[in-house]
């Protein structure tokens, strides 16, 4: 099917030591973990990502943007099916903060201002980093940095969208609605939980320096 429609696979299986690689979105590779002396106790994969980082979008009324974004390797339902697998049931909308790979030059401050006007097509007034986000510590070597952008949701600005973002719908929330949505198992993208926990522990230490009436 792939040859006939003149598709080619992106993801290219490399040697036994790289599984899998992608010119622009990583690697898969093969390793094996070893003891003190060197001697070999078990192998496992680890998953290697270019410099990447979370955007937290805050416009000038203190709401925060989140993205409705169609994601097709995920399941809506919350058990677990391994090693039982039916690619027809993936597929789902999750409500995530928008992220992204970082450029050459680019500060991941710079990144996140860039991500947010290419995503919600806004203008972003300046980012500040907030914390990190280690997707799986048993497979994965980096940490992704989250960032807040404060965004100036009244000045629209014109950059082009990558083209898998046509269909991505943004949505502003108070703050007390996003803290409900995460405890009630709304937002289930662990990359936007993580970064709004580092978001509302920074608000609660603002509001504890705050002297008292």
């Amino acid at each position: 099917l792939l040859q006939r429609l003149g598709k080619t696979a992106d993801w290219i299986k490399k040697n036994a030591d790289i599984f899998f690689a992608h010119p622009e979105r990583g690697q898969m590779r093969h390793v094996w973990v070893c003891d003190d002396e060197g001697n070999p106790l078990w192998d496992q994969p680890i998953f290697l990502e270019p410099r990447a980082v979370i955007t937290l979008p805050i416009n000038l009324d203190g709401y925060i943007g989140l993205q409705e974004v169609w994601r097709p390797v995920f399941r809506a339902e919350a058990e677990n099916f391994y090693p039982d697998l039916n690619y027809r049931q993936l597929g789902c909308v999750l409500i995530e903060a928008p992220r992204g790979l970082v450029e050459s030059g680019e500060s991941y401050e710079q990144a996140a201002c860039r991500e947010v006007e290419e995503e919600m097509q806004l203008a972003a007034v300046r980012a500040e980093s907030i914390g990190y986000w280690m997707p799986n510590s048993a497979y994965t070597c980096n940490r992704i940095p989250a960032c807040v952008v404060y965004v100036d949701h009244k000045r629209p600005v014109a950059r082009g969208r990558d083209t898998g973002e046509k269909d991505i719908r943004v949505k502003w929330y108070h703050e007390d609605d996003v803290a409900e949505m995460l405890a009630n198992g709304a937002i289930e993208c662990g990359a936007t939980s993580k970064a709004l926990s580092w978001y509302f522990v920074k608000r609660f230490r603002e509001i504890k320096k705050k002297p008292s009436k």
